[in-house]
Formats: C-alpha cells, structure tokens, sequence
C-alpha cells in the first residue's frame, strides 16, 4: 500500500514537470465538487487542465492516495498554466488541488 502511493505520487510529479501531449481520455469522476484524478487518468488531467475548469473558471482536483511531496510539482504546473489563488492540502483521502483562472 505504503509503496503504491509513493509510485502514485512520483508520477504524479512527472507529470506534473513532463505533461503528455494528449495522451488518452480525461475521465475524472466529480465527487463533492472536485475532480477525483485516478491514477490511470494523472496524465490525460494534468495535460490539459483547461478541460477541467468549471464555469466560475475555479479549478478542484482530488489526487487519492497521493503523498503531499507532489504538491510542489502540481502548484509549479498550475502557475505555469496560467492559474492564480493555488492551494494544495492533504486531506484523509489524498492531497486537494484548488486554483483559479
């Protein structure tokens, strides 16, 4: 388990620094108004985050499982992207992702 989220949370982090081009399908499933980023879909979210905007132009991702060592790489991608107001915090379920374009 312990192993699985560090290998989560490394990817996370790659592709946070090395996004894919258009790389596979954005499936996020919404839950409490956040986008919840499984681990098979990390590359197709962070690739083009723009997808995930809602209408206020906010931004809520879910990263479950994943370790707080990844934050820094996803608020250096959400600056990058053109974000403002980044925050990112751990919660029970993994690490909470909120910007605003």
């Amino acid at each position: 388990m312990l192993l699985r989220r560090m290998k989560n949370s490394l990817r996370i982090a790659r592709f946070a620094l090395l996004p894919a081009k258009g790389e596979g399908e954005t499936v996020c499933p919404c839950q409490d108004g956040a986008y919840v980023v499984a681990p098979e879909a990390t590359a197709a979210c962070l690739a083009d985050l723009g997808r995930l905007v809602d209408s206020r132009g906010e931004l809520h991702l879910l990263f479950p499982g994943c370790f707080a060592l990844a934050a820094p790489f996803l608020l250096f991608r959400l600056k990058r992207e053109g974000f403002s107001r980044c925050r990112a915090y751990m919660q029970n379920s993994g690490l909470v992702l909120m910007a605003r374009r």
